[in-house]
């Protein structure tokens, strides 16, 4: 799918402000006062004249719980693109540019350091470009990293760019984007990423930091570049499309709620996706592992019926639980001495088990946005299509699945979750547009709330 929209640049004189092309720029957290934006003239940059900005800043880091960095920003509505050319150049005091400190381009909900972001930056150490973000505020920081070699024939970016576009027409969704200046131009880095938190009037602007603030870095930017009436860019993202054909002819006859199952690997050599599914469909694992019924003595087992997915299996995550008020589960059989409502897993943490939900969802026609947030990984189904997966090995984060159902009706629903070493979790997530136009973040089948009804399958 690409939506195919027209460009429309956004002209701003150099000069009209005291930073140029920018409204205002300023220090975010807790920084060293150094930072500035001079804008110093224009250059020659591929055959065009484009204005040049000095840009220098003493601060901490982009990500945790709060941000130190400095910032040139304007404000901006709906679908916006901004981008620019950075080169780093030497530290005031003489010294070499500090190896992390790091440069790009930032949408952000406010000015607030604890609040809601998403970045693509580069800088010279490890990496060639990281894209982060925090989806709530106050909330620690996620990002992915594309390390030296990760992508062919790409060397240090040109240009680094980032967008919000709307989906559909509706879903405000925001991409990092690099220009590797291989004749390609620009390609998307990692997924799509939905920030219910982020406001129709956000900040977005050049965000640089030196990693320290006893350090001081500059970088020269150029080209820089305010868009609006955006386009998705490169490869189509995969939004699922849901037939009509996975509906269901009649409504389910399962009652309120998802079932849940759960079973512990014993043989673990090679524990990955493909194991987790021989564990679901055929109980046993391994190369042996040829058929169903195949007994695994001393396996943990177990399977309930829940109102919401809330799981975890290690301390008291409370990711839903006290905003919600929805108690954190156990994963059924997991723990078998633990109640469901109790905390789960009385310290200890349990490795290498595969969990499956199934379900019956009714859906409107149109767009639909589900969600993950578990740890390791997760495979989402809807009406027999993969909607999206979050990744094999990760940490506790949300994954957000764009898809676009066809017809009104019930539809079968399956999750997948794979459980490696450490602390598991597994929640479902229902993103919807509430009354005032914003977006909220529920567990899936929180009717109460505006979710979609979710039944027991049958």
């Amino acid at each position: 799918m690409r939506l195919a929209v027209s460009l429309a640049v956004l002209v701003v004189a150099p000069g009209t402000f005291a930073t140029g092309i920018f409204e205002a720029a300023r220090d975010i957290g807790d920084a060293s006062g150094a930072g500035s934006t001079e804008f110093v003239g224009y250059a020659e940059v591929d055959g065009k004249i484009v204005g040049q900005y000095l840009i220098t800043a003493s601060s901490g880091n982009i990500g945790g719980n709060q941000d130190q960095f400095y910032f040139a920003y304007r404000k901006m509505s709906g679908p916006m693109r901004l981008s620019a050319r950075f080169q780093p150049v030497s530290g005031l005091d003489g010294s070499v540019l500090e190896p992390w400190s790091e440069y790009g381009v930032m949408i952000r909900a406010l000015g607030d350091p604890a609040a809601v972001n998403y970045c693509t930056t580069s800088y010279e150490e490890e990496s060639l470009v990281r894209h982060a973000w925090r989806d709530a505020t106050g909330a620690g920081s996620s990002d992915e990293h594309l390390a030296a070699g990760a992508i062919p024939g790409a060397m240090q970016p040109v240009r680094l760019g980032i967008q919000r576009v709307l989906i559909g027409g509706e879903i405000p969704v925001v991409e990092s984007l690099v220009d590797w200046g291989r004749g390609a131009g620009w390609e998307r880095v990692g997924t799509l990423a939905m920030l219910p938190d982020l406001p129709e009037e956000v900040l977005v602007g050049l965000c640089v930091t030196s990693h320290s603030t006893g350090r001081v870095a500059q970088v020269m930017a150029s080209d820089v570049v305010y868009e609006t009436r955006v386009e998705l860019v490169g490869r189509a993202p995969a939004i699922a499309v849901v037939p009509a054909a996975g509906v269901l002819a009649a409504a389910p006859s399962g009652t309120v709620g998802l079932q849940i199952r759960t079973t512990k690997a014993v043989y673990t050599e090679r524990w990955g996706r493909a194991e987790m599914n021989k564990l679901l469909d055929f109980g046993c694992t391994g190369p042996i592992c040829q058929a169903p019924g195949l007994p695994i003595l001393g396996t943990e087992a177990g399977e309930r019926v829940s109102m919401y997915v809330n799981l975890h299996d290690s301390g008291d995550r409370g990711v839903f639980s006290i905003a919600n008020g929805f108690p954190d589960e156990s994963f059924p059989g997991i723990d078998a001495f633990q109640s469901p409502t109790a905390d789960p897993a009385g310290g200890d943490e349990d490795n290498s088990f595969a969990t499956e939900v199934t379900a019956v969802v009714y859906l409107t026609a149109g767009f639909h946005l589900f969600a993950v947030n578990d740890d390791d990984g997760t495979i989402m189904e809807v009406g027999g299509i993969e909607i999206g997966r979050s990744g094999e090995w990760k940490d506790a984060s949300n994954t957000d699945f764009i898809f676009q159902v066809g017809q009104e009706g019930y539809y079968p629903l399956r999750a997948r979750h794979l459980a490696g070493a450490g602390a598991a979790a597994l929640e479902l997530h229902e993103v919807i547009k509430v009354a005032d136009g914003t977006w909220k973040r529920i567990l899936l089948g929180d009717v109460s709330n505006g979710g979609s009804p979710v039944f027991s399958a049958p």
